[in-house]
């Protein structure tokens, strides 16, 4: 939160595999702040977004491997991808 100049909103709910929690960053734009539990199917997320780049998923602002923590742009229902 503090490294990424983050402001959090309550945590989505169900979290089974991950922590996803509602964020806006300091220039105003909304984000979300997930943390991946440690377990081998999420292993290759950061790359695969940063892969894509926005194209057909969220962008990757920016990750933390170490924390398994990522900070994605944020889609709302009805956002076209």
């Amino acid at each position: 939160m503090e490294e990424w100049s983050l402001e959090l909103g309550p945590p989505f709910e169900p979290a089974h595999i991950a922590l996803v929690v509602p964020a806006r960053c300091d220039d105003g734009s909304a984000a979300v702040l997930k943390v991946n539990f440690p377990e081998p199917e999420s292993e290759q997320e950061p790359d695969a977004l940063a892969c894509w780049d926005g194209a057909g998923a969220v962008r990757l602002l920016a990750r933390e491997d170490e924390r398994r923590a990522l900070l994605i742009e944020r889609c709302l229902p009805g956002t076209a991808l």
